[in-house]
């Protein structure tokens, strides 16, 4: 059937264009002539077809007047046509939500940031003091950080990346995601802000394979950190799967088996005013450097303490997480501005949700580095417990742990044999390097992992050597306790009401919430973290929200509509009765 509906959309035309279908291209069906329309043609995106209750064609427009648009009933629910809205819960991302956390009073980050200058941020002092902080840089001087200059437009990066491009854009008050062109989103961007109809955020844009590309480099630090850029083989592995230790300069002559590198380093962030990313951990524990060239970012920062991390993984695996503001559910939130000019660095593990007060444009990246290896493993660990879609995991984050194994062990035996002190960080990472790929390569796991190992890679000659590596140190693989399962709570039509004691903190009176997972936490870690954001009302399952480099979770299903909008193909979905 599928066959013969592509032949069939061969010969067919479409629109006002009167042009053939076009695979993974946006189109909407007239609801009067059924005729099908790109949605370029008739200046309508793919995130508005949420918003259109009825669409009619520029033709039928005439005689039946024009598209009809669904009603707004609401400022608080990511679906604002929504019926009974007022009985129910504020959701993240919402106007509602958005003007709330404004209002907001929160502790700020001095105790928690490091401030340094550009040329104080070295490889040696890190490895010295650690990274376990987040650290901002005011003026990017001495940092080793090329980014264009503060004239660039959202408009130069469209012409760097190509117009028609097709970037991941988000609905902050929907949090749903769908497709533009960067053309499409240049022209969404460059409206005033009072003219806009939606919240619209673009925080996915990897660009390293564009011509973007040779404007940014990221800080000298991350450089000389990146597992991807040290460890990732361009060339082939030795016969034992490990390399020299050092750099990937080291390998030998390139071999067709070698997988593409995870594309992760470079990203350019354009956020609109109000933009919203709820709380998450970036994809597998990785750190993250932060340049803002235009705008201002706001960022609610968490420690990744073992209890936040625990609370972190029961919120996210929740149906009712949009409606249940996670600063309410540990000790502290830091509050911390980024302006135009400033440069943040954090590190694995940090809980953060951001918000964009004036219209932004950002550049950064992820990275994987040997500084914090137990707690990107822990994390990876936590996606893997509530099932993270594939499209928002760290790409070939285990293989990537193989290479770096084989060099992380090198390293330790290098520093040995010239009788000088492995590093702690080192003695960590390679204990817990030995316990997850050791776990992955069990005989009851190894089938749905192998894949991640690299191709005629001895697996078994790396973990023998991190064995005799921990021996040879007088390490010992700590004893792992067994997660107990978690006992769902139950939901019933009465959920009692938690009163959460006052935080002088925070600076405002606190209100009650009726989320009954609020309540679970509460008994279990006491009241008293602060004051809820979200107001008295029922709470009612929801499907999250998304996120990008972070927890990211699965995209939204989009409302039903009576207008069809699709990019399949529209003899297809007629054939198929939609």
């Amino acid at each position: 059937m599928a066959k013969k509906a592509d032949q069939q959309d061969a010969e067919e035309l479409y629109c006002l264009c009167r042009k053939k279908y076009r695979e993974g291209v946006f189109m909407i069906e007239c609801d009067i002539c059924e005729d099908w329309f790109h949605g370029s043609c008739v200046s309508i995106s793919e995130g508005e077809g949420d918003d259109i209750d009825k669409f009619h064609c520029p033709k039928c427009s005439k005689s039946h007047g024009p598209t009809i648009y669904k009603p707004r009933r609401n400022q608080h629910r990511h679906q604002f046509s929504e019926l009974d809205a007022d009985s129910k819960a504020v959701q993240a991302g919402t106007v509602a939500f958005v003007e709330k956390l404004k209002s907001r009073k929160f502790e700020g980050a001095d105790d928690v940031v490091r401030y340094l200058r550009g040329c104080d941020v070295t490889l040696p002092r890190l490895q010295k003091s650690g990274f376990e902080h987040p650290i901002m840089i005011k003026e990017k001087k001495g940092l080793g950080l090329f980014v264009p200059p503060p004239d660039f437009a959202v408009t130069d990066v469209a012409r760097h990346v190509e117009s028609t491009r097709q970037v991941d854009v988000i609905d902050v008050n929907r949090q749903e995601d769908f497709k533009m062109s960067m053309e499409e989103w240049c022209r969404y961007y460059n409206t005033p802000p009072q003219q806009r109809k939606r919240t619209l955020n673009v925080i996915s844009l990897e660009f390293s394979d564009t011509p973007l590309s040779e404007f940014v480099e990221p800080p000298k630090v991350v450089q000389q950190l990146d597992w991807v850029s040290l460890y990732w083989p361009k060339k082939a592995e030795d016969e034992d799967g490990s390399q020299e230790a050092g750099s990937s300069t080291s390998a030998k002559e390139d071999n067709s088996s070698v997988v593409t590198p995870p594309k992760v380093q470079k990203y350019c962030l354009m956020g609109t005013q109000n933009s919203y990313t709820d709380f998450h951990v970036d994809f597998g524990g990785t750190s993250v450097w932060y340049h803002v060239l235009k705008g201002e970012k706001i960022f609610y920062l968490v420690r990744p303490t073992q209890a936040n991390l625990e609370t972190y993984e029961q919120w996210t695996d929740d149906d009712s997480q949009s409606e249940v503001f996670f600063g309410d559910l540990i000790d502290r939130v830091y509050q911390l501005p980024v302006k135009a000019g400033s440069t943040l660095l954090i590190p694995s593990g940090w809980i953060h949700a951001v918000l964009t007060p004036v219209d932004s444009l950002v550049f950064g990246g992820n990275f994987l580095h040997s500084l914090a290896i137990p707690l990107q493993l822990d994390v990876y660990q936590i996606e893997s417990r509530i099932k993270t879609g594939d499209r928002y995991l760290f790409p070939h984050f285990e293989m990537l742990n193989w290479y770096a194994a084989a060099q992380v062990v090198s390293e330790c035996e290098g520093l040995r044999e010239q009788d000088r002190d492995v590093p702690s960080h080192l003695k960590k990472g390679i204990v817990a390097l030995h316990r997850s790929l050791k776990l992955w390569t069990a005989p009851e796991k190894i089938y749905f992992h192998r894949c991640e190992i690299p191709a005629g890679y001895a697996y078994s000659r790396v973990l023998r050597r991190l064995a005799d590596e921990m021996k040879a140190l007088g390490l010992t693989e700590a004893k792992v306790v067994a997660r107990s399962p978690r006992q769902p709570y139950q939901r019933t039509p009465s959920i009692s009401k938690v009163t959460r004691s006052s935080d002088t903190r925070m600076g405002t009176k606190p209100l009650n919430s009726d989320s009954a997972f609020l309540e679970s936490i509460s008994l279990k870690r006491g009241a008293g973290a602060g004051q809820s954001l979200l107001p008295t009302l029922p709470m009612a399952p929801s499907t999250g929200s998304i996120s990008k480099i972070q927890r990211p979770l699965e995209p939204l299903k989009r409302p039903a509509s009576n207008s069809s909008t699709s990019r399949d193909s529209p003899s297809k979905l007629k054939k198929e009765g939609v």
